[in-house]
């Protein structure tokens, strides 16, 4: 955006975009007041990308008004409960004056105000028997009383309890069934002043006790995202940014309206819903001779085919969405991968199959201007299914979970890199071609590395790299000559999407290369270890 902007002009601006990083909320509002002051001076093109970041920046303030917001309803919440205890220690006072020791309102008003839960109960139950001869013979005092039921019990917590009790709370505190809380006569009515260890005092009044019932609720908008909305609005009132109005031609003859179009389209790629690829694919497999034999590994066979895949739902850390979840998660239902292959002639067969019957992961990021960390962790939990003829096994059923460590990250996950590290439990099926050799149990601690860059255009998500190398070590309890093991692999993918952009919610084609290695020490078919390739080219509709 500097780019479009004139020599000049562009120190000022770039200086406003630094200090719009800054801790400090005033120095934000004043970046964000200048931002919108040279606003006059940006290229219609430069001020599209101004329009990105503005609505970006739109979510982060918020969410900081938000938390401070927050924390001043906290700090005074915590003013309002010392000042509820202070009250009750009025009345408290008040009421011992009043009350000879030997009555029985004496001693509930003890029993109310002790620490004790249960015996705060029992002195509500108490008081509440003794209430209407104490309504009748003092009904000042009854007032106090009420209204120190009334504000022991918020102070407290004790709501819950009374109402566990059928009745109790409201004959203490609901004179009126038919007014509201607040309403009833002994918050409404008028006090006289009275004298307490010597002194006269005035008792916590009517008005002062409903004040004590309202729960604080800030609602202040901060004056950063007040100053952004004014730059907003600035720069909508320049007209090249809002799709609806007059289009005004940009470089290479392209609207602003259609380059907004396609921000968006890049910005929010796939809807994640409904996905099919079709790939060729071809697979090797080898084996290093006898179990724990060593060995140079030899090739033993080779099959080429087809690869069907497909998900109900998929999306990865760093995607965007229309709609569903923000590039931070990602969630998966139902998906799988096939290899049909031909060799020997007559039907197809599947030669391995892979499936992630669900998958969830979250890696929240870090705010440095809340007060934040550098760090971040997540977590993430899987339940997976897959099967290799070559390695014998007709199916397994995998669950896992995890943590994942960020090691590097830029534009929301967009690119990254990733530490997982967790631990698995998995049940192995032998195919038919190693049946009788046993049904291994594993418990298996996976670790990973995982990278993703985006390629492309800065607003555009849609084509990117992606690699994961991994160490599968387990232990194998029952089921198995062998006590451990040790599985090695890696896989690389390229993704390139096939058109410029994509809009109305269509499927979104892309061109995807791969390249899967996986290397076991041990086999299921008692053979030794095995290593397994797979290349695969094709087509993915997103």
């Amino acid at each position: 955006m500097l780019a479009d902007t004139p020599l000049e002009h562009a120190p000022a601006l770039g200086v406003a975009f630094e200090q719009t990083h800054a801790a400090d909320p005033v120095v934000r509002g004043r970046a964000y007041a200048a931002l919108g002051g040279l606003l006059g001076v940006v290229r219609p093109r430069g001020r599209l990308q101004v329009h990105r970041y503005l609505r970006d920046s739109a979510l982060l303030e918020s969410h900081l008004s938000n938390v401070a917001n927050l924390q001043e309803e906290e700090r005074a919440f915590a003013a309002r409960r010392i000042r509820l205890r202070a009250a009750v220690e009025r009345l408290t006072a008040l009421l011992r004056s009043e009350l000879p020791p030997a009555m029985a309102e004496a001693a509930a008003i003890a029993e109310i105000t002790d620490d004790d839960p249960q015996r705060r109960l029992l002195g509500y139950q108490h008081l509440a028997a003794a209430m209407p001869r104490l309504q009748a013979t003092a009904p000042q005092r009854a007032t106090w009383a009420r209204r120190l039921v009334l504000l022991q019990s918020e102070v407290r917590y004790d709501v819950g309890r009374m109402k566990a009790v059928p009745g109790l709370r409201d004959t203490l505190l609901f004179v009126d069934s038919a007014l509201p809380l607040d309403a009833q006569p002994y918050l409404t009515g008028v006090d006289v002043a009275v004298a307490v260890g010597g002194a006269t005092a005035g008792p916590v009044s009517g008005a002062e006790a409903s004040s004590l019932l309202i729960l604080p609720v800030v609602t202040r908008v901060a004056e950063p995202l007040r100053a952004l909305q004014r730059s907003k609005e600035a720069l909508f009132a320049t007209g090249t940014v809002a799709v609806a109005e007059d289009m005004v031609a940009g470089d290479a003859g392209t609207s602003d309206a259609e380059l907004v179009a396609r921000a968006y389209s890049g910005a929010l790629s796939r809807s994640g819903i409904d996905q099919l690829a079709i790939l060729a694919a071809v697979s090797g497999a080898g084996t290093a001779g006898a179990a724990g034999a060593a060995g140079t590994v030899a090739p033993t066979s080779y099959l080429a085919g087809l690869i069907l895949a497909g998900a109900l739902y998929d999306e990865r850390l760093g995607d965007r969405r229309r709609f569903g979840f923000p590039s931070h998660t990602a969630f998966t239902v139902a998906r799988s991968a096939a290899l049909l292959s031909w060799n020997g002639g007559g039907m197809p067969q599947v030669a391995l199959h892979d499936a992630r019957l669900f998958g969830y992961r979250s890696l929240r990021p870090s705010l440095p201007e809340a007060g934040g960390g550098s760090a971040a962790v997540g977590w993430e939990l899987s339940l997976d299914t897959r099967g290799n003829r070559a390695q014998g096994i007709g199916a397994a059923i995998t669950a896992g979970w995890g943590m994942l460590f960020r090691l590097w990250q830029r534009d929301e996950l967009s690119d990254h890199v990733l530490l997982t590290v967790g631990v698995a439990y998995e049940s192995i099926f032998p195919s038919l071609s190693a049946a009788g050799l046993g049904h291994p149990q594993l418990v298996v601690a996976p670790v990973a590395v995982e990278l993703r860059k985006r390629v492309g255009a800065p607003d555009s998500h849609r084509s990117h790299l992606a690699g994961r190398i991994f160490a599968r070590p387990h232990y194998i309890p029952v089921g198995a000559p062998v006590r451990a093991g040790l599985e090695l692999g890696g896989r690389a993918e390229c993704h390139l999407a096939l058109r410029p952009w994509v809009g109305g919610g269509a499927h979104d084609p892309a061109l995807l290369l791969a390249l899967d290695v996986v290397r076991t020490s041990w086999a299921v078919t008692g053979t030794g270890g095995t290593t397994h390739g797979l290349l695969s080219l094709g087509i993915e509709l997103r």
